[in-house]
């Protein structure tokens, strides 16, 4: 079972939240920011995995030049 936590919206973010009830998108309040903050969670790992991924690329050295007459020819193929 959840915790109780008190958030303060903003009153746009108040107006979003309730269309989205009323619209039938969620069923509560609490419903809504769980949604919100899940959509976050998720945001955050695949950020942190490109950040993850950037870094693997650039500790792997430089792939040297391009020619991309070559590169062009393989994608034809």
């Amino acid at each position: 079972m959840g915790k109780n936590t008190s958030v303060v919206l903003t009153e746009q973010q108040e107006a979003f939240v309730r269309s989205q009830i009323e619209a039938g998108r969620y069923t509560s309040v609490s419903e809504a920011v769980r949604a919100g903050l899940a959509t976050l969670q998720e945001r955050e790992e695949m950020m942190t995995a490109l950040r993850r991924d950037i870094d693997a690329g650039i500790a792997s050295g430089d792939a040297g030049p391009l020619d991309m007459d070559a590169f062009l020819a393989d994608l034809r193929r």
